[in-house]
This record gives C-alpha cells, sequence and structure tokens, in this order.
C-alpha cells in the first residue's frame, strides 16, 4: 500500500512526476470573526472561528483507492501585551467544520488578558486574528436586574392584581434561577421562578399576584427579585411598594351634571390616600376615564367632570388598581334651539309660538332677549317633547324689534339661536 498525504509540496511533486495537473493559485485562509469574543475563565469553552478557505490536507491510499481527512489545525491565544506577565495558551483540540468554520477547545484558567487568535493550517500557512479574544477572569460579577415595572414606591390597592417586568442580564456569563418574592408586615405572602432557557445569558421575566388584605391605612410591601448565575452570584433587587385599602364610595355631591363637562363634584367614602409623587393615590373615574381628583382627607375628594355622551355615566374610585363600586351620574347636553314658528308678532306679544331643537326638558325655559337687557320667558310654557315646547310671546323686553331666542337648562346649559324673532310695530 502506499499512501500519499495532500499538501502543498505533495502536489507540486505529483505534478513533476507528469500526473495531469491543472493550475491554481493558492488561496489564502482569512478569519473573520471569533466567538465568543470574551468569555469567563472558569470553566473551559468552545471558541467558534469563522473565516474563509480553511483547508485541511488529504491522505489517500493509492492501493485501496480510499481518502481520509487530515485536518490537522492548531491554534493558539498569545497574548497582545505579554510583558504583562501573560504567557500563550495552547488551543487544542482544533476541529475541522467546514472550509468556513473551524472550532477549538479553550482550557479553564486562561489569565485574564487579552488576546490575539492565531491558526495554523496543515500547510504551515498562519493566519492571526488581532485581539480576537479576551478572557475576563473568573466570574465574580452578578446578575443585573433592570425593572421596567413597577416602579419604586407605587401605590398598589389592597387585592388588585400587580404586573411585574422585568430583565436579567449577565454578560457573558450564564443564568441559572430567577426568582421572586412579595413581602409585607403579614410576612412572606407570594413567591415565584421564572423560566431561564439552558445556558442563557439573559432572560425577560413577567409575573403577576393579587396584592395582600388591608382594612385601613397604608404599609410598606416590597417585591424581592434574585438571579443566580452558575457560580452563584447574586445581587437582589428589591422594589418597594406601598400598600393601600381598596377604597369605599358613598356619596356624591350631585347626581347629574352637564356633558360638556367642567363641573365640580364632592366625592365622600373611605380609605382614601393622597398621591406620593410616585402614584396619583386615590382618584375619581367616570366609566373607567379617570378625573383632575384633589385629595382632601382620606373621606373625601374633589374631581372635575370631563366631557360626556348624554345619559348615564358610572362614577367610582380607585388607589393603586383597586376599585370601588359604581355610582350612576346622569349626564344632561344642552338644550340646542333650531327655529321658531311663527318668527314674528305684535310688540306686544300674546301670540302661540313653536320652539323646536333638541335635548329640551319639561325643566327648559324659553326667553326673548337682544343679550343686553333683561330677558321675557315664554309665557304658559307647554312641554311637548325633546324636540318641541309651545308657548306664548311675551311682550318686547328690547329697544330693538329683533331678538334672540334662548333655551336655557339650568343643569345641561343653554343655546340661542340668533335674530330669530321679530316684534312687529303696530301701524
Amino acid at each position: 500500500m502506499v499512501a500519499w498525504r495532500c499538501t502543498a509540496t505533495a502536489v507540486a511533486a505529483l505534478c513533476g512526476a507528469g500526473l495531469a495537473c491543472s493550475p491554481r493559485a493558492e488561496l489564502k485562509a482569512t478569519i473573520e470573526s471569533v466567538s465568543p469574543a470574551s468569555a469567563y475563565n472558569d470553566v473551559g469553552l468552545l471558541l467558534t472561528i469563522k473565516g474563509g478557505d480553511f483547508r485541511p490536507a488529504y491522505e489517500f491510499d493509492t492501493m485501496g483507492g480510499s481518502a481520509s481527512v487530515q485536518e490537522a489545525f492548531t491554534a493558539v491565544l498569545s497574548p497582545v501585551e505579554p510583558a504583562a506577565g501573560l504567557a500563550p495558551v495552547v488551543v487544542n483540540p482544533v476541529s475541522w467544520d467546514g472550509a468556513d468554520v473551524l472550532r477549538a477547545k479553550v482550557p479553564a484558567g486562561v489569565a485574564a488578558g487579552v488576546y490575539d487568535v492565531i491558526v495554523t493550517d496543515p500547510r504551515g500557512a498562519v493566519i492571526t486574528f488581532p485581539g480576537g479574544f479576551a478572557s475576563l477572569g473568573p466570574d465574580v460579577h452578578p446578575p443585573a436586574i433592570v425593572v421596567d415595572f413597577p416602579h419604586d414606591d407605587t401605590i398598589v390597592g389592597a387585592g388588585s392584581e400587580v404586573m411585574v417586568s422585568v430583565f436579567a442580564d449577565d454578560g457573558v456569563g450564564s443564568l441559572t434561577v430567577l426568582t421572586w418574592s412579595v413581602t409585607w408586615s403579614g410576612g412572606d405572602w407570594k413567591t415565584g421562578t421564572c423560566h431561564v432557557g439552558a445556558a442563557a445569558t439573559s432572560a425577560p421575566c413577567s409575573f403577576h399576584f393579587p396584592a395582600p388584605p388591608l382594612a385601613t391605612g397604608t404599609e410598606p410591601m416590597a417585591i424581592v427579585l434574585t438571579a443566580l448565575d452558575s457560580k452563584l452570584n447574586a445581587d437582589p433587587v428589591i422594589i418597594p411598594l406601598l400598600l393601600a385599602p381598596r377604597p369605599t364610595l358613598n356619596t356624591l355631591s350631585a347626581y347629574n351634571g352637564t356633558a360638556g363637562g367642567k363641573q365640580p363634584i364632592v366625592v365622600t367614602g373611605a380609605g382614601f390616600v393622597p398621591s406620593n409623587g410616585t402614584s396619583s393615590g386615590t382618584v375619581v373615574l367616570v366609566d373607567g376615564q379617570e378625573l383632575k381628583t384633589d385629595f382632601k382627607s382620606d373621606t373625601e375628594l374633589e374631581a372635575t367632570t370631563l366631557a360626556h355622551d348624554p345619559g348615564i355615566g358610572l362614577v367610582s374610585v380607585r388607589t393603586g388598581g383597586a376599585s370601588s363600586r359604581s355610582i350612576m351620574f346622569q349626564f344632561y347636553p344642552a338644550p340646542i334651539v333650531k327655529a321658531i314658528e311663527p318668527q314674528s308678532g305684535p310688540e306686544s306679544g300674546g301670540n302661540l309660538v313653536a320652539i323646536v331643537g333638541r335635548h329640551f326638558r319639561p325643566e327648559t325655559k324659553i326667553f326673548f332677549t337682544d343679550g343686553g337687557g333683561n330677558p321675557a320667558e315664554l309665557v304658559a310654557k307647554t312641554y311637548k317633547s325633546a324636540n318641541r315646547i309651545e308657548g306664548y310671546v311675551p311682550a318686547n323686553p328690547a329697544t330693538v324689534a329683533i331678538v334672540n331666542v334662548v333655551a336655557f337648562d339650568q343643569i345641561g346649559g343653554f343655546d340661542q339661536l340668533i335674530g330669530a324673532y321679530v316684534y312687529e310695530s303696530s301701524p
């Protein structure tokens, strides 16, 4: 049996012996990246070297007609600053995974520092990737925990569902477990564990829990987060919170108002808390929409309504996600005047007219005015429907013939039709 090791020299010898050969320029291997670019040295790791034209040697059995790959790649980590007392580190073994990938086993304990990655191929060609790998030394750094929400000192209502979102990151290390617990004056309230993938360097964590019960006052509460890495490094993070009772709603100073909003109302109840700068404390809501609320005491709040569709709205109070029962509040729209028929009459009044519009109520009043003097009210008013009111025109209250017709609702507001009616002088 004759075995040939196929290298650049062997190929040249074969060609010189008269074998058919095609001239081909020798391709130069290159390194494009090394991964990971940095790592702790507590354990060995597999280094992935990516590049191009990584070509192994081949051994041919000319008698048996077989061939085998003889990889024969070697690699060394050479310190960028050897004067710092660092020594080269042999990386072994090196496996060939194709023309563009090599994998090398880095031993544990590589001294902290920056190293050039030097690869020698089977033909003796040397490829260098300057500063391609950094040993960080032993892992003594705990994972970092970033809290998305809740923020520190957030007010939490008793019995409400508390949503938590955090992110743990161990950099180039490896997370093993991420746990959480909730504590307050009653002791440990809830505990849990977040999923961490195998060999994960980071992990998001979202969970929720019901807040503990609390009858009166406020009490401190905390969420404790602990992330462990593979070396048992940990630096727990504490999220301080303020536990408040579920608020009670008793009465409103008014149970109806204008749909246009901007109406102040006084709310009474129990368990109200003020803002602490992070959370707004107890707030008044209508149909779930928060109103501008002023805290007066633990039993009284003042709020201002917003514009609302005509009809029923549900008023409630809420503290840190814990809501009270609701009380109905009627929103009345302002009346709208569209027309009056007839549109003129004698100076002394007394003629029957119909005012047509929208959102009229039995309580709606109709006035005739020039806008500057005392208005005169429609006489013997008759409410026909939300769109029609009839009555007798009063004597002209103005010094001008042409006046405005005004519809006034003490709750909803008012509207007027300018120049809608003409008082005619007697001949």
